[in-house]
């Protein structure tokens, strides 16, 4: 089914659509459905159940449709349909930004008076890599440039899969001369990680943060 976009995406729709209508309470009348864009699948559910006002929060300032001058006429034809059903069956719009609702809504969201942009409570401007001197980095980090260095940042969990770095990490350091840089909170997680490279022989290659 990956050939067929549409068909792929019409069973799928479908088969989400259903499972959500019979999995919320039938006893409850429900005013607002609040749905976040990684559970678009919700919105028609939402309003087949009759909800009445429909919030929309999107947060992906990226999209596979936008700017893809390779996309075929049927991928193009789905996200316009995509784009569409949210913005008829969304009563409220709220974007991080207001690239990421263009995102998900199409350009003409720009002009919708119900889309609003809520900005998050950090201050982006710390993780942007052009306020920062690239050497003092490297100094600070005691980051070796003449290695090939990858770094994960995030939180130190099962579901985020991070042994899956260690895996990677143990084929790549037979052909090139890397480090791992392992950045977040986790004991439980980081005590784990080690254990697993402890045993794969590369903790010498990872460095905690």
């Amino acid at each position: 089914l990956g050939k067929w976009p549409v068909i792929n995406y019409a069973m799928r729709r479908k088969t989400m659509i259903h499972r959500v209508c019979n999995a919320v309470r039938k006893d409850v009348a429900y005013d607002i459905a609040y749905i976040h864009s990684n559970a678009a699948y919700c919105v028609p559910a939402a309003k087949k159940m009759g909800i009445k006002k429909i919030i929309m929060h999107v947060h992906e300032a990226v999209s596979d449709f936008l700017g893809n001058e390779n996309k075929s006429f049927l991928t193009q034809w789905l996200w316009n349909k995509r784009v569409k059903m949210y913005n008829r069956l969304s009563d409220y719009k709220l974007g991080d930004s207001a690239l990421a609702c263009v995102a998900k809504f199409g350009e003409n969201v720009l002009n919708d008076p119900k889309m609003r942009v809520i900005h998050p409570p950090i201050n982006l401007d710390k993780f942007n890599p052009h306020n920062y001197d690239a050497n003092d980095t490297i100094c600070q980090f005691k980051v070796d440039p003449e290695k090939f260095n990858m770094i994960h940042v995030g939180r130190l969990c099962d579901i985020k899969n991070q042994e899956f770095l260690l895996d990677l990490l143990e084929e790549m350091v037979k052909k090139k001369d890397c480090c791992l840089y392992i950045v977040g909170d986790g004991e439980t997680q980081k005590k784990k990680l080690i254990a697993k490279a402890k045993k794969k022989d590369i903790l010498q290659f990872i460095k905690f943060y």
